[in-house]
């Protein structure tokens, strides 16, 4: 990001959404934005030269978008009533290779090798992964549970940097050095889970390809995504209840597809959470799965207990 902010000429404005196309997906402009309020690029010489979609100058890291106009005409470019004219002033022949584009390449390559299918026995251990950010660091909890009994039998912590961005739908690249490194650990301590619950998408993401589903096209294990997060497919806030799944499609050229559920936690929340299958479970057992541990909380108890664990380790140092 901060070579195309530097491409930018002396005179010339882009927006961010040209910036992300030119990384290879527009949904990273949002990023983009953000690193130039608050992150390193901010500090740019070329910094203000980055502009909102219709032209608008949008924010600056000053606090003060004047600052950013002044800049601006100091090296030609007319702003009119807070807005600069697109057409005259817009640069969008950047250089460089599409780093999104490879990734997202990538998950699609993961998404095609992956597999639904109904466990043929039902899983002993269940554990569920989560986790929470510290700074530049990123601290992963695996909690594993006896699926019978619902009671914890053994956890663990991983704490690592951080090497890889929040972007919208790239959510896997920067977690999922994190759960590989924390299941090392489990295999290695023979504490490794029949069934992973991923707090995370599976296959109800806009490439077929969530945290979830990854983790399962890399591992073998079986995998469940649960979100917060309504990534993709439709369905009617009508339908939701706490009492049953209410199922998710994408319009797809066969018809309609079965991409996950959604369900209310709790009689007292309107807020869905969103269950898919990641990688070797079906449909109908990732939810028949999350329901045997939901216990009254906002997420099923392995997830919510990694949750929990991932942030006390932060907070506790």
């Amino acid at each position: 990001m901060r070579d195309r902010i530097a491409q930018i000429p002396v005179g010339k404005v882009a927006t961010y959404g040209q910036i992300a196309a030119s990384l290879g997906d527009r949904l990273a402009s949002r990023w983009i934005g953000e690193q130039l309020l608050h992150g390193p690029a901010a500090q740019q010489p070329a910094a203000h030269r980055v502009v909102r979609a219709g032209g608008e100058l949008g924010l600056f890291h000053t606090g003060d978008p004047t600052d950013k106009q002044r800049l601006l005409e100091s090296e030609g470019v007319v702003v009119v009533d807070g807005k600069v004219n697109l057409a005259e002033y817009e640069f969008c022949e950047f250089a460089g290779t599409a780093p999104l584009a490879d990734l997202r390449k990538w998950q699609q390559e993961l998404a095609e090798r992956n597999r639904l299918s109904e466990m043929k026995r039902g899983p002993a251990l269940v554990a569920g992964l989560d986790v929470s950010y510290d700074g530049d660091d990123g601290v992963v909890a695996y909690v594993l549970f006896d699926y019978a009994t619902r009671e914890m039998v053994w956890s663990h912590i991983t704490r690592q940097p951080v090497l890889f961005p929040y972007i919208t739908s790239y959510l896997s690249y920067r977690e999922l050095p994190l759960h590989l490194s924390v299941l090392a650990t489990a295999m290695q301590a023979s504490r490794i889970a029949d069934l992973l619950m991923i707090d995370g998408s599976g296959i109800l993401h806009p490439r077929r390809s969530g945290i979830a589903s990854m983790l399962s096209a890399l591992t073998g294990l079986p995998t469940i995504g649960v979100t917060k997060k309504h990534l993709c497919g439709s369905y009617l806030a009508s339908d939701l209840s706490a009492d049953r799944f209410c199922d998710l499609h994408v319009e797809e050229k066969a018809g309609p597809t079965k991409l996950g559920a959604a369900i209310l936690p709790t009689r007292k929340t309107k807020r869905p959470i969103f269950v898919s299958p990641g990688g070797l479970v079906s449909c109908d057992q990732a939810e028949a799965l999350v329901s045997h541990f939901m216990v009254g909380k906002r997420l099923p108890t392995p997830i919510a207990a990694a949750d929990r664990l991932s942030r006390q380790s932060i907070t506790t140092g």
